[in-house]
């Protein structure tokens, strides 16, 4: 985050770039992302900037950071094997799969048969 707002005081395509990116982060981390903003004392003017963006996401933005969160929280920071497996084994089918919708199914009917507890596909 830092260095986004080392940014800040580029030129003016690097500089959209960067209140782009922290009005993103805003959106997550609101107290962390004026907390670094004040602390670097980064001109009134900028925050204004970062905090009157509104970021453009797309619903697949969405679904990613989700889906990241998700892995971060249930399966990395989880120190049971078999979660950590079972993802590894989705992302893995995701690198190979040629065709986008046969693997959003086998992506949910893992997810439905997991949260189940035995196979419900």
């Amino acid at each position: 985050m830092r260095l986004l707002v080392s940014l800040l005081s580029s030129e003016q395509p690097v500089k959209e770039l960067a209140v782009a990116q922290l009005a993103r982060l805003r959106l997550y981390y609101p107290d962390d992302v004026d907390d670094v903003l004040a602390e670097l004392d980064v001109p009134r003017t900028l925050q204004q900037q970062v905090h009157d963006r509104t970021p453009q996401e797309s619903l697949s933005d969405l679904l990613v950071i989700k889906l990241a969160i998700f892995i971060r929280d249930a399966v990395l920071l989880n120190e049971d094997r078999f979660l950590i497996n079972e993802t590894q084994n989705l992302l893995h089918s995701a690198t190979e799969s040629t065709n986008l919708t046969q693997w959003l199914r086998l992506l949910v009917t893992r997810i439905a048969n997991l949260v189940y507890g035995e196979p419900l596909f």
